[in-house]
């Protein structure tokens, strides 16, 4: 009688498949990990833009003031004494404490302008903060941004000379 042998099925047993099923979850988890990473990333990014944005603004706020402070019978911001303010596009400066005084609050208006006084409160505050010895002063404007519960904070510095100092009476 001829033998017979029995044919034996080359498939995968239930450990390899467990093995593989485990290691795409691994691969797929480094993924997936990634991906919220950079999603994050990609919010402070962009948060860190507009501060910057924001805070040159804030900068030249205070150079338009020291500049119209040489228009005749307008005193602008040349008259800012040491201390913190906030300032807007409009002009209109106001003492604050520090960065969390409620008045550092940036707001959206219809037109897109950020301002501190009327529209959509962002997450965005800013604080100018001067201070000089009347040949120069320096301005140094502050943003401060909440992203997931962590403060992020972007300063500008700019320092601008007293043009009168000896030339004006």
């Amino acid at each position: 009688m001829p033998k017979r042998h029995l044919k034996i099925s080359a498939g995968f047993s239930i450990i390899e498949i467990l093995i593989a099923v485990f290691l795409i979850t691994i691969g797929l988890g480094g993924v997936m990990s990634l991906n919220n990473y950079s999603l994050q990333s990609q919010g402070i990014n962009k948060n860190e833009l507009v501060a910057s944005q924001l805070a040159q603004e804030g900068l030249e706020l205070v150079k338009n003031g020291r500049d119209a402070a040489w228009i005749p019978g307008f005193s602008g911001l040349g008259n800012l004494s040491n201390g913190r303010y906030i300032i807007d596009y409009r002009g209109s400066t106001t003492p604050v404490s520090g960065i969390d005084d409620a008045k550092t609050i940036l707001k959206i208006n219809d037109d897109g302008f950020y301002n501190h006084e009327t529209g959509t409160s962002t997450q965005f505050r800013r604080m100018i903060m001067i201070y000089g010895d009347g040949m120069a002063t320096t301005a140094t404007s502050t943003i401060r941004f909440t992203r997931f519960g962590t403060n992020y904070f972007y300063e500008a510095v700019m320092i601008l000379y007293n043009w009168g100092v000896g030339f004006r009476n």
